[in-house]
């Protein structure tokens, strides 16, 4: 039975990972955004003051859209840079959640 559940941890944590690969190659095949994307880049290039304001009563945390903010000058694609920013958390779960199962159950790479 313990077999079985290690299993399909493992290829539960393997759909995970391919789930990130998919949403870092997704924002270099098109340009489509959604309402919520196209929200983000709004408010993204209003004064920050002003930015903060508007974030503040939205859904998102604030701290999601200073993070933004921070990463904007870059100069970079600002539409490419938004979705690449938005994976970031998914990814540091990633891999947090690779060191604790790595640690709890010994698993090798």
């Amino acid at each position: 039975m313990y077999e079985k559940r290690e299993l399909i941890g493992k290829v539960f944590f393997a759909l995970a990972v391919l789930i990130l690969i998919q949403m870092l190659v997704s924002p270099l095949t098109g340009t489509i955004i959604n309402i919520d994307e196209y929200w983000t880049y709004s408010l993204v290039n209003l004064p920050f003051m002003q930015g903060m304001t508007v974030a503040v009563h939205d859904v998102h945390p604030p701290l999601y859209y200073l993070i933004l903010y921070l990463f904007t000058p870059l100069g970079l694609d600002n539409l490419y840079l938004l979705k690449v920013l938005s994976v970031v958390p998914y990814a540091l779960l990633m891999l947090v959640s690779a060191f604790k199962i790595r640690k709890d159950f010994r698993w090798r790479p």
